[in-house]
C-alpha cells in the first residue's frame, strides 16, 4: 500500500502513541499529535512511563532482521526476531524498515510465533512501495496477549525484481516510534540489519 491519506493503520498507531504520552508532542509518519499536560486524555491513564523524555528505558529488546537468498523472479522470506524480551513483556510497538525498491518487491508480511493466534488483529503493516518503507504496528488488543517470550515476530516475503543487481540488498531500520511494556514503560531497542543475497 502506498503512502497516502490517514487509514486504519495510522489511526491505530496514533492511538497507541497517545497512550504513551503524558504531555507533549509525538510524531508518527507525517502527522503530529499534541496533547496538553492538563488534557482530559490523561485521566485514568498510566502516563508515568514516557512523560519524561530524558528518562532512560529500563530494558532493551533486540530486534534481528534475518537474511536469505534468491534469484530474479524468486521469492525470499525474511524473519524478524525479538530477543531479550523484558519480563513485563511488550504490550505495543511501532517501527519502520527500509528496503531497496530497485532490487526487491515486498509481496507479503505475516505475524509469526510470538504474536500468537489470539492477537493477530493487533498486528498491522503498511508498505510504501515507492520509497521502500514497511511500517509495522503491534498492540495487545485482548489485554492478555503481550509478547512475553523471544522468537519470531513476523515474516516478510520479498520478490527479487527482474534485472536486480547481484549481491547483497540490505534491509535496515528506518525509524522507531515506540516500544512499551504493559505498564507503558518505554523499552529501548537494538536493531540489527538483514539482507537478501541476490544470486
Amino acid at each position: 500500500m502506498k503512502k497516502g491519506k490517514i487509514g486504519t493503520f495510522k489511526v491505530v498507531a496514533i492511538i497507541f502513541l497517545c497512550l504513551l504520552v503524558g504531555g507533549g508532542i509525538y510524531f508518527f509518519t507525517n502527522y503530529r499529535i499534541v496533547i496538553p499536560a492538563n488534557s482530559n486524555t490523561n485521566k485514568n491513564t498510566n502516563t508515568s512511563a514516557v512523560a519524561d523524555p530524558t528518562k532512560k528505558p529500563s530494558s532493551t529488546v533486540k530486534v534481528s532482521i534475518g537474511s536469505g537468498e534468491g534469484s530474479e523472479g524468486k521469492t525470499v522470506t525474511i524473519p524478524v526476531k525479538f530477543s531479550s524480551v523484558p519480563k513485563k513483556g511488550i504490550d505495543g510497538c511501532d517501527f519502520k524498515l527500509k528496503y531497496d525498491t530497485t532490487a526487491l518487491e515486498m509481496s507479503d508480511v505475516q505475524p509469526a510465533d510470538i504474536i500468537g493466534s489470539t492477537n493477530k488483529d493487533g498486528f498491522s503493516t503498511e508498505n510504501d512501495d515507492t520509497n521502500g518503507v514497511i511500517s509495522v504496528l503491534f498492540m495487545d488488543t485482548t489485554g492478555n496477549s503481550a509478547i512475553t517470550k523471544n522468537g519470531s515476530f513476523m515474516n516478510i516475503t520479498f520478490k527479487v525484481k527482474s534485472g536486480a543487481k547481484k549481491g547483497d540488498s540490505k534491509i535496515t531500520l528506518d525509524s522507531v516510534g515506540a516500544f512499551a511494556d504493559k505498564d507503558l514503560n518505554e523499552i529501548g531497542t537494538d536493531f540489527s540489519a538483514g539482507k537478501v543475497t541476490i544470486k
